[in-house]
């Protein structure tokens, strides 16, 4: 199935964030986080776009320059770890720099959606290759990708390392596959 267009998900329906703050979570205003944004602490900021050489994008359709705008330059100035958790699913063939040159609302005429900009993300980059590294200890290959129906977003990996290992770390990803429910998002 190819998208009729790029969408942006409603305010409405989007998970509030997420603050944790010395394991407890809390309810605070973008104000509030930006005051106490310090070395040590840790933002995450998903991804849409995946360049060949690792670095992520992130669409930006707001005039305010969207969630993205509100905190990167504030964490990276402090000294903010920044983790991009991302899918190979977002490889893209160009270099994010070259796309974010290329968008933005005032640069296209044409859109099939909203007009977007793009933003490069500074950080570590995690993708399903590097999650099994770290919690598995052991190297993961893309092999392929894509699916129809619910494993429209699936990533195939090929997994190396002593067989104990490969058979735990296959198993444990199959049944978190398997656990995973379907997104649905409304029109």
């Amino acid at each position: 199935m190819v998208a009729e267009e790029l969408k942006i998900l409603p305010p409405a329906a989007r998970e509030p964030m997420l603050v944790v703050e010395r394991g407890e979570p809390k309810n605070l205003t973008w104000p509030e986080i930006l005051a106490r944004l310090s070395p040590g602490d840790g933002v995450i900021k998903g991804g849409n776009v995946l360049d060949p050489q690792g670095v992520a994008g992130v669409y930006v359709a707001g005039e305010d320059g969207g969630t993205v705008g509100k905190f990167l330059a504030a964490a990276l100035a402090r000294g903010v770890e920044v983790i991009i958790p991302i899918s190979r699913n977002k490889s893209v063939h160009s270099r994010v720099w070259e796309l974010a040159q290329r968008l933005g609302r005032g640069r296209l005429d044409l859109a099939a959606g909203p007009k977007l900009g793009l933003v490069s993300l500074v950080g570590t980059v995690i993708t399903e290759t590097e999650a099994v590294h770290l919690l598995d200890g052991m190297e993961a290959v893309q092999m392929g990708g894509g699916g129809v129906g619910r494993e429209s977003g699936a990533v195939a990996l090929l997994l190396s390392g002593p067989q104990a290992d490969v058979e735990r770390a296959f198993f444990g990803l199959a049944q978190v596959a398997k656990a995973e429910p379907s997104l649905h998002i409304a029109s």
